[in-house]
């Protein structure tokens, strides 16, 4: 969704309130409608954050990692993490990686995938979204995960992010992203986008050294409780419609 092809157009007088998800989105509202600034209000996705992290709270051996980039040529970072994926194996470091997506270059992918030798490791199922539907499904999923990677710089909202950091997964992510849940080495590790070596570097850094990787899925806990709640978003929401509809009365 780009918010400059939008057609809606909102009317000074009937509009009492426009909510926006995202401060990105709150931005960009603003510069295209600045008649109606006081109006744009910032009210985030809100989610349940479990009691505590889901990284590597069961002693296994094997890390899991998931990732859920659209297998859609280069952009989306897939080969780079199979790449990553190579080297932290060829080091005798134990883990598996689910790749949970679609796309028109799964074939291509999967190839990779079979040239490196990597079958036992890297596994490919549908994409989450299409799987389940609602918010705890995704959790059942990501609780058992270690280490959620997402390797691009997402421009639009990836609702696998927000429930992925609510179980407590540790984050490993693409710089160049504007986003209100990623705050640097506090909710998530970031290299620099399609750098396998680094991005194989911050993976190894987590596994060898699991406490800080709990460390960094707590903080992103920590954070989604203050600002990412389902109740706040609840409350936020009814308080903004009853400002709404009482600066709006008389139009309805």
């Amino acid at each position: 969704f780009r918010l400059n092809d939008c057609a809606v157009k909102f009317s000074q007088k009937r509009c009492g309130a426009i909510l926006t998800c995202n401060s990105e989105i709150a931005q960009a509202t603003r510069k295209k409608n600045p008649n109606l600034t006081k109006k744009i209000k910032l009210s985030p996705i809100g989610t349940h954050v479990t009691d505590s992290p889901a990284c590597f709270a069961k002693a296994s051996k094997t890390t899991k990692i998931i990732c859920c980039a659209p297998m859609k040529h280069q952009t989306y970072g897939v080969g780079t993490l199979i790449s990553a994926i190579k080297i932290l194996i060829d080091k005798g470091i134990e883990l598996e990686l689910i790749i949970s997506s679609i796309g028109p270059d799964e074939n291509a992918f999967r190839k990779q995938v079979h040239q490196l030798k990597l079958e036992s490791h890297i596994h490919f199922t549908p994409r989450i979204r299409d799987m389940l539907a609602i918010s705890d499904s995704y959790k059942a999923i990501f609780k058992d995960t270690d280490i959620y990677v997402q390797p691009w710089p997402a421009k639009f909202w990836q609702p696998e992010l927000l429930e992925a950091m609510s179980v407590g997964n540790a984050v490993v992510i693409a710089e160049g992203l504007t986003n209100d849940l990623i705050i640097k080495d506090k909710t998530a590790a970031l290299f620099p986008y399609k750098n396998k070596k680094v991005l194989a570097q911050t993976i190894e850094n987590l596994i060898t050294n699991k406490q800080s990787a709990i460390d960094l899925a707590t903080g992103a806990q920590n954070h989604l409780r203050k600002h990412f709640k389902a109740s706040k978003m609840i409350t936020s929401h009814v308080t903004q419609y009853k400002n709404a509809l009482a600066a709006n009365q008389k139009f309805i």
